[in-house]
């Protein structure tokens, strides 16, 4: 074998070899399969046509909102997804991602993309939604629209304790005053006792209150 045949023969050997993934790539599949399979909500958008600023003010909201927003490669987020069983949730997924994710309110990633929406679609900045995952189970534009019209999880909080707020301000005023009225209460008891024993007192000391004698 002369060098030229030794050349082509190790070239092609080393063609049908498939490089071992680089550790970082390995690392984020690995950080996506833990978000698919623990966040409760899930939103992918394309964001084409959005500005470094705007981009930058849109992290901030979802930041704000407890939402994480990162930019994703098609390729590690659907070899996450087939490492959880969501392979066909995210087979045909194309052009530039980015990930909002939701760990504990699954409603604050849809409220701010739609807030963006609306904001910028007469600039033509415009956040399309692709597809979405709610507790694990694939929604559509459909469902996002709904989503983004409910109330977020803090808001839910806040509405729940409003309404039981004045019920439980009037039980603490009641166990508050309980203490007072308990005192004032014993107090007109005693000055009505010492009243009835003042006038006892009075009607024996004048002989009004001594029964008659049969004898006389």
């Amino acid at each position: 074998m002369n060098v030229a045949e030794f050349e082509l023969t190790h070239t092609e050997e080393l063609a049908g070899t498939e490089r071992p993934p680089r550790p970082e790539k390995v690392e984020e599949v690995e950080r996506l399969k833990n978000v698919l399979s623990e966040a409760v909500g899930i939103y992918l958008t394309d964001f084409r046509g959005i500005d470094v600023e705007k981009m930058n003010a849109l992290r901030l909201r979802f930041r704000e909102a407890g939402v994480e927003y990162t930019v994703v490669k098609n390729n590690l987020l659907k070899r996450a997804a087939g490492g959880v069983g969501l392979e066909e949730w995210i087979a045909d997924l194309e052009g530039p991602t980015a990930m909002a994710v939701g760990m504990e309110d699954p409603v604050a990633p849809a409220k701010v993309i739609k807030e963006f929406q609306e904001d910028h679609k007469r600039e033509g900045d415009f956040l399309e939604f692709k597809r979405g995952l709610l507790q694990g189970e694939a929604i559509g534009a459909d469902t996002f629209r709904r989503l983004a019209t409910l109330p977020g999880r803090d808001e839910l909080i806040a509405r729940i304790l409003y309404m039981f707020a004045y019920p439980l301000r009037g039980l603490v005023t009641a166990l508050s005053g309980l203490p007072r009225n308990l005192v004032y209460a014993l107090e007109d008891l005693r000055s009505k006792r010492e009243a009835e024993e003042e006038t006892s007192k009075e009607e024996i000391e004048s002989g009004e209150g001594t029964e008659p004698d049969p004898n006389t």
